[in-house]
C-alpha cells in the first residue's frame, strides 16, 4: 500500500473493526435500552391518569355515539340497563333493601348479555363518566429503540471522528513508520463471558496477534547499539511493553512521549533509533504525528512501532 503524505487530513473506517467496535459496547446498549424503556413506560404511566384532550374526548365521544346505528348497540338494551340503574340507587337511597337487591340481581344479570360499546354508550350519555388515557404498551419499546438508535449514533459518529488511531490501517498510513509487532493488551486473554465470545470471534477474521517472544526476535534484528523505546507511561497497557523491552533488551531505554516529556526527547537524541509504542483507541493522532515530525527534527530514524490492540 502506498501511504499519502497527507495521511494526517485523512479519515480511515475498517468497517469490521467498526463492527467490532460496537459490539464491545453491549453493555453501554443494554443501559440506553432498558433506560429508554423505564422512561416510555413511565410517560406511558403518567399520562395514562390524565384525562384526554377536549379535542380527542369529543372524537371517541363522536365515534361511540356514531355506532347507534349499528349493530353493535342495542338501545333497548341500554334503556333497560338506565332503568335499572336508577331504580337501584333509588332502593339504596330509600332503604328498601328488597328492591335494591332485585335490581342488583337484574343488572348483573343484564350486565353479562350486554356488550362494551353499550355500556360505554351509557357511561357517556347518562352519566358523568370521563374518559382517560389508556396505558400505552407501545411506548416502552419506543422509548427503548428511541435511546438505543440514539446511543448507535453517538458511538458511530464517535467512532468515525475520533481523533485517537483506531486501526492498523490507520498506521499503515503513516510515511517512515512500519509495524514491528501486534500485540494483545495485557489481560485480554483474561476476559470472561460475553467479552471474550467477542474477542475470540474478532480474531477469527484478522492476523493473530504476535507473542512478546516474536517481538523480542524482532528487535534482535536490528543493527543499533543504542534504542528509545517512546510511549504512553500513564497507560497501563504500552508501559507494560515498553517495560517488556527495555528488560529484554539491554539496548533500549524507555522514555515518555517525545511530544510532551522534554526529557525524552534528550533520550531521543543520545540514541541512534526509536520504537514507538501505540495503543489502538487510546494514543490521538495528533501525538502520532507530533513525535513523528519530532523525531524527524532530532534528526533520529523511527525504526518502527509496536502497536497494541
Amino acid at each position: 500500500m502506498q501511504k499519502s503524505e497527507d495521511y494526517r487530513d485523512e479519515v480511515v473506517v475498517n468497517i469490521r473493526d467498526l463492527f467490532f467496535y460496537l459490539l464491545r459496547k453491549w453493555p453501554v446498549f443494554l443501559i440506553l435500552v432498558l433506560a429508554g424503556a423505564l422512561a416510555g413506560g413511565l410517560f406511558a404511566w403518567i399520562r395514562s391518569g390524565r384525562d384526554l384532550t377536549a379535542a380527542k374526548k369529543a372524537e371517541l365521544e363522536q365515534i361511540i355515539q356514531s355506532q347507534t346505528t349499528r349493530e353493535s348497540i342495542n338501545l333497548e338494551n341500554v334503556i333497560q340497563y338506565k332503568e335499572l340503574q336508577d331504580a337501584y340507587k333509588k332502593a339504596a337511597e330509600s332503604g328498601n333493601s328488597e328492591e335494591r337487591v332485585t335490581a342488583y340481581n337484574a343488572l348483573v344479570k343484564l350486565e353479562k348479555t350486554l356488550k362494551d360499546d353499550e355500556v360505554m354508550y351509557y357511561k357517556l350519555n347518562y352519566t358523568d363518566y370521563t374518559i382517560k388515557n389508556s396505558f400505552n404498551k407501545k411506548l416502552p419499546v419506543f422509548g427503548a429503540l428511541g435511546l438505543g438508535f440514539a446511543g448507535l449514533a453517538f458511538l458511530l459518529l464517535y467512532y468515525i471522528f475520533s481523533k485517537d488511531v483506531k486501526s492498523e490501517e490507520e498506521i499503515d498510513h503513516v510515511p517512515g513508520l512500519k509495524i514491528l509487532a501486534a500485540l494483545d493488551a495485557d489481560g485480554a486473554k483474561a476476559k470472561k463471558g460475553i467479552d471474550k465470545a467477542i474477542r475470540k470471534w474478532e480474531n477469527k477474521g484478522r492476523i493473530p496477534a504476535n507473542d512478546r517472544n516474536y517481538l523480542k526476535a524482532v528487535l534482535k534484528t536490528m543493527d543499533i547499539s543504542r534504542g528509545v523505546v517512546s510511549g504512553d507511561l500513564k497507560d497501563h497497557a504500552s508501559a507494560a511493553v515498553m517495560r517488556y523491552i527495555v528488560e529484554q533488551d539491554a539496548r533500549f531505554i524507555e522514555s515518555g512521549n517525545l511530544a510532551t516529556d522534554a526529557e525524552a526527547q534528550f533520550k531521543a537524541k543520545a540514541c541512534e533509533g526509536i520504537v514507538l509504542v501505540i495503543h489502538l483507541k487510546e494514543t490521538g493522532k495528533a501525538l502520532l504525528r507530533r513525535n513523528m515530525e519530532i523525531a524527524e527534527n532530532l534528526d533520529r530514524p523511527v525504526i518502527g512501532a509496536v502497536v497494541i490492540r
